[in-house]
């Protein structure tokens, strides 16, 4: 994918966690567990991700999980919390963030690779990340 094609990221969060974000910013899933915070994420993806290393970086649930379109499996499967949960814009510049990690695909899953960005989108199909279906 060319750089240029990303505008911007997304983060799906319920509701009524914006006054946690406005005060902490967006959080990994581990630094989220020490602030008041309600949680959407399906228990056993987040059971698959709790012992995953990124190679050559941290643990999985010590990065905050950004989506290059918020149209996806989860928002799928979240449809019926739909009234409470809200999509964050995020500048499209954090992929310029030292650290910051690229999956070509769920990051839960076994198969899915990490690259360092943003060379890690040159690994990206973006007819698939933008697919509408």
């Amino acid at each position: 994918m060319d750089r240029n094609r990303v505008q911007e990221l997304h983060y799906i969060t319920p509701l009524a966690n914006l006054a946690s974000i406005l005060q902490h910013g967006i959080v990994s899933h581990n630094r989220a567990a020490a602030l008041s915070h309600l949680s959407i994420a399906n228990e056993s993806v987040q059971d698959r991700r709790a012992d995953k290393q990124v190679p050559g970086g941290m643990q999985l649930h010590d990065y905050v999980n950004l989506y290059f379109d918020a149209r996806n499996a989860m928002m799928y499967d979240r449809r019926g919390m739909r009234e409470t949960m809200v999509v964050l814009r995020v500048a499209h510049s954090v992929l310029e963030t030292p650290g910051v990690v690229i999956a070509d695909g769920n990051a839960a899953s076994s198969g899915t690779k990490f690259g360092a960005s943003p060379a890690g989108l040159a690994s990206l199909d973006p007819e698939r990340v933008y697919a509408h279906s």
